[in-house]
């Protein structure tokens, strides 16, 4: 059963729900983001939620996820977070933790040729720990500043399966200044 105030706006490919939001600025107050994380905490406890703009729900609803290829990196954690991304109106994707993984791993650096090779399939980018000990193997391009921070351990997750499968629910936050782009969109999903 759902607590939060949500009203659902379509069931396929997924379960779409609409939280309507107060008239104001891009980004909800701590205390207003933080009302509406709590119910989702509730009701999704075993998801990490991803904040995207709305232009990304027509790639979502065909493809289960934002991003292409599907196992890309994405960032991923709490709502009061995904608060943080996006413009209005804002969509919050509640992804199963259990589909996630984070973009990293870590392996000894007197590891196998053939172990490290294994592990490049899914790490292509290696760097190698100032003292020697280790490789740190991600999925981020040997560039991003990201790699390696708190950052990447804390956030940057994959999905090596099926999108679908990790997708639990949609939630399109949505200010009254909103709804006439989200009718115009629910009515072209329904045709």
């Amino acid at each position: 059963m759902v607590r939060g105030a949500y009203k659902q706006l379509l069931t396929t490919p997924c379960s779409v729900f609409l939280i309507d939001h107060p008239s104001g600025p891009v980004r909800p107050s701590d205390k207003e983001a933080e009302a509406i994380s709590s119910n989702l905490l509730i009701d999704y406890p075993d998801c990490a939620f991803r904040g995207v703009s709305f232009e990304r729900l027509r790639t979502i609803l065909e493809r289960g996820i934002d991003v292409n290829p599907t196992d890309s990196v994405i960032f991923a954690d709490s709502p009061c977070k995904a608060f943080e991304y996006g413009e209005w109106p804002k969509v919050l994707l509640a992804l199963r933790r259990e589909c996630l993984k984070q973009t990293f791993k870590e392996v000894s650096a007197d590891a196998s040729r053939e172990e490290l090779e294994k592990v490049r399939r899914d790490y292509p980018t290696i760097l190698r720990s100032r003292d020697g000990s280790k490789f740190w193997c991600t999925r981020l391009n040997e560039d991003d500043h990201r790699i390696a921070t708190d950052y990447e351990f804390g956030y940057a997750r994959w999905i090596p399966g099926d999108p679908w499968d990790a997708l639990k629910a949609v939630f399109v936050v949505c200010r009254p200044e909103d709804h006439d782009e989200l009718r115009k969109f629910i009515h072209k999903q329904a045709e």
